[in-house]
């Protein structure tokens, strides 16, 4: 936020960070993915996140709504989602356990947990925030008090 410092600050005055990987946006989407895709050649991009994951590649696995996993005690509409996806995930099972057998390969997502996932995540939203202020000026990391917000979706 960039003011004369004399009057009251302004939503104008805000500066966002739009400087995401493969796309300049207020938002970045949060979304991961572990699973390899037709482009990928080797381990380092199974990882995605954002925008960095192809939506359209029928070998990719988004994982959505991660941050809702960690709420303990979800309403009963929550459970009803949760029992959703779970029916949803058994198609996606059978398709994953068909692959397996094929390749011999389990996917690397089955072993993350919510956490895992949002720390990944989040890593990435903050490595890139702070490769554009250090490119920026560096000092102001020293000298500047920052507030990052995350956002949770209401349950």
């Amino acid at each position: 936020m960039q003011t004369d410092g004399e009057s009251a600050p302004q939503f104008s005055d805000l500066n966002l960070f739009v400087d995401w990987p493969e796309k300049n946006e207020v938002k970045v989407p949060s979304e991961v993915s572990y699973s390899l895709t037709t482009t990928d050649t080797h381990d380092r991009e199974y990882r995605k996140w954002g925008y960095s994951i192809d939506q359209f590649d029928p070998k990719s696995k988004v994982l959505r709504w991660t941050k809702l996993k960690l709420v303990k005690d979800p309403s009963p509409l929550g459970e009803l989602e949760i029992l959703r996806g779970l029916i949803d995930g058994l198609a996606e099972m059978n398709k994953l356990y068909s692959e397996v057998l094929e390749t011999s390969d389990v996917p690397r997502h089955l072993s993350r947990t919510p956490k895992d996932i949002i720390e990944f995540y989040l890593s990435n939203v903050a490595r890139e925030w702070v490769a554009h202020i250090e490119n920026q000026a560096s000092v102001v990391l020293d000298i500047v008090p920052v507030d990052i917000v995350v956002t949770h979706p209401a349950v």
